[in-house]
């Protein structure tokens, strides 16, 4: 079953459908980050409903340039300023308000503005001196509007372009210049993107771009030529992808690309044999 179906309401469903991408990143980092965290203990100060957070579901947390973090929750997005905790939440009689409450992802651009990913409002960007919000929904009479309101995945890649994946609706790139979207959705061109139902964006060494797909494994982009090229599994190739349902992709400080998928483990790209080093757990292993 997809997992978006799964969590399309405010209130957990009771399973974690949306931690689970974040977790295989988190795993990676913490590979690295090992031997600092090990010279010196780490102590966490808690944050609850009791202190104002708006949803204990938390899907996403940025920091801004202020100095204020956020935080996407299942029932409003919340500013912290290390005192206190605002709450911003969609009200039917202010349009400028947030669009809908079930926040899945946030991005602080190269201006420092503050997106917002919702699941069934779209795309959001907050004004800081109003605190209000502009919205990128989908309309059938623009052509160049949202391709769709379930947003997974927002990304700033190194041209200052801004990537929105979405839940059926493909993969789309804001034009600045006039606020409207360049669509890359699945056709029947073998070079199209391999489904619309797009988790993760990620920037390679050369500006191209690694797309998470949910069901059709990973694919990667040339957006001079807005090709695609694909990379499934292979039942009849130990060496291809471990599974076509990807959350996640990342590329790291060495220029490896990795891919977190939903039920294969966790997979590093060989760009010399063009195939897949498998990470997955072993019961027999703990090291695993």
């Amino acid at each position: 079953m997809h997992p978006a179906r799964q969590c399309s309401t405010p209130v957990a469903t009771g399973r974690d459908c949306r931690r689970w991408p974040a977790a295989v990143l988190v795993s990676v980092a913490l590979l690295a980050l090992a031997p600092a965290l090990a010279a010196r203990q780490i102590r966490f100060q808690h944050l609850g409903l009791e202190d104002g957070l708006s949803h204990s579901y938390v899907t996403a947390i940025v920091s801004d340039r202020r100095g204020f973090l956020w935080f996407g929750t299942q029932d409003g997005l919340d500013r912290y300023d290390g005192y206190a905790i605002r709450a911003f939440r969609h009200d039917p009689d202010d349009p400028r308000s947030l669009s809908n409450n079930f926040v899945t992802k946030l991005l602080i651009d190269h201006a420092g503005d503050l997106w917002v990913g919702t699941y069934g409002g779209g795309l959001e960007r907050f004004d800081r001196r109003s605190e209000t919000f502009t919205h990128y929904q989908q309309d059938e009479a623009r052509p160049g509007s949202l391709s769709n309101d379930h947003v997974h995945a927002i990304f700033e890649d190194s041209r200052r372009n801004l990537w929105v994946g979405t839940d059926e609706g493909g993969l789309d790139r804001l034009d600045r210049r006039t606020d409207t979207f360049v669509h890359y959705r699945n056709s029947a061109d073998p070079r199209s993107l391999a489904t619309n139902d797009v988790w993760g964006i990620a920037e390679d060494r050369d500006g191209s771009l690694w797309i998470a797909t949910f069901g059709a494994g990973l694919d990667h982009l040339d957006p001079a030529r807005g090709t695609f090229e694909h990379h499934a599994h292979d039942p009849a190739d130990p060496h291809s992808l471990s599974h076509d349902e990807v959350w996640s992709a990342y590329v790291d400080s060495q220029g490896r690309v990795w891919a977190g998928t939903y039920g294969g483990g966790l997979e590093l790209y060989d760009r010399a044999s063009n195939g897949f080093r498998h990470y997955r757990h072993d019961a027999k292993d703990p090291t695993s």
